[in-house]
């Protein structure tokens, strides 16, 4: 198993931009999907949850692609 920061959940090689927005669409229905499974479950907490969706969909893409947002 990865460690949280070192999971990226979202990208693609797309020649045409418009297809960002789907991928984006369908990755951030299968994280929930699937995060919301490991809390009820009883796995993982529901502030675990939140803290796994924010990094790899916002923190670790920052901290790989050593991007400065203000």
């Amino acid at each position: 198993m990865l460690p949280r920061n070192k999971v990226l959940r979202f990208g693609g090689d797309y020649r045409i931009v418009e297809n960002v927005c789907g991928h984006l669409l369908m990755a951030r229905q299968n994280i929930a999907r699937a995060l919301s499974d490991k809390v009820e479950m009883g796995h993982i907490s529901l502030q675990e949850a939140n803290a796994w969706a924010k990094a790899v969909l916002l923190d670790n893409p920052i901290e790989a692609y050593k991007l400065h947002l203000n």
